[in-house]
């Protein structure tokens, strides 16, 4: 939410920040208060009140000061990412457009919600990533975008990827990157889930991609194995300076960084559900899971 191409994309909870431009609407711009395109520490600060608000009629949904979203990982309200792999993957699906700053996103006008079910390190538990979810679909997300995996069947993985699809929520996930079936990596081997394989530039799986007829479709992920590092990661996204992933050497400019991945692949067709949904957001049945993957497929 500090990124100069991801600020004004993010989704604000309308039950927690007051509609203080009196425009009639509870987005970014009741937060931005200097109109830069920019949240900065005193305006983040300005909204953070320590109360589960609940500030527009409804009642409160047990989350301490959800502004973008919340972490799950660490039981906070602030979903900052100092791993810098969920910004990489936010700035595919929604970067801003015609900012004059860095990249586009696949939907440009699609609004990110911020869940952090994995730590700092990456890793994490079943239970914080099912209550990501379930927030997600509780909190109407249209398109629920997931750059990880685990190995093998998950049950409780299943149910709450079913409840997310039975409340309209169209789900996308990373097949994995060993190489192996994807059979074997959940989320993407769970019917209700679009699991997205890595291409290269040529349009050939990536040597790294997991494969499978569990997988749906693949979108650009990384470039040739046989090239020097630089080479392969060339997916050029939204990431944090100092972040765990940003290397030097695959830096564009700041903020702006190469990483290659079916976690790279997964955004690109989540943006690209995103863009369907938009199309049809009053037509219950060309707008349902189903039609949107059906259109993807």
């Amino acid at each position: 939410y500090t990124h100069e191409d991801l600020a004004r994309n993010m989704w604000v909870n309308p039950e927690e920040v007051p509609d203080a431009n009196k425009d009639g609407a509870i987005d970014i711009r009741d937060i931005d208060t200097n109109g830069d395109g920019i949240i900065s520490p005193e305006e983040f600060g300005a909204v953070y009140d320590g109360k589960d608000s609940g500030l527009n009629g409804k009642n409160p949904n047990g989350y301490l000061d959800d502004i973008f979203g919340y972490s799950f990982a660490y039981d906070r309200p602030d979903p900052m990412d100092t791993y810098g792999h969920g910004t990489h993957s936010a700035g595919t699906i929604a970067a801003v457009m015609d900012n004059l700053k860095g990249i586009t996103g696949v939907a440009p006008k699609a609004k990110i919600m911020a869940l952090q079910g994995l730590g700092d390190d990456g890793s994490g538990s079943t239970a914080t990533l099912c209550e990501a979810l379930k927030y997600a679909y509780d909190n109407k997300a249209d398109v629920i975008s997931c750059s990880w995996g685990s190995p093998g069947k998950n049950p409780a993985l299943d149910d709450v990827f079913k409840a997310a699809y039975r409340a309209g929520a169209t789900a996308v996930a990373a097949a994995g990157n060993a190489n192996v079936n994807v059979t074997n990596v959940a989320p993407a081997n769970i019917d209700s889930v679009i699991a997205v394989a890595a291409s290269s530039q040529d349009d050939k799986k990536c040597s790294f991609s997991n494969w499978g007829l569990s997988i749906d479709v693949s979108a650009p992920g990384g470039g040739y194995a046989d090239e020097p590092r630089t080479g392969i990661y060339n997916i050029l996204s939204t990431m944090p300076d100092g972040s765990t992933l940003a290397d030097p050497l695959l830096k564009i400019a700041p903020g702006y960084y190469r990483l290659a991945g079916t976690s790279m692949a997964c955004p690109h067709v989540a943006g690209l559900a995103a863009l369907i949904k938009s199309m049809y957001l009053n037509d219950p049945v060309q707008g349902s899971p189903d039609a949107i993957r059906g259109r993807i497929l």
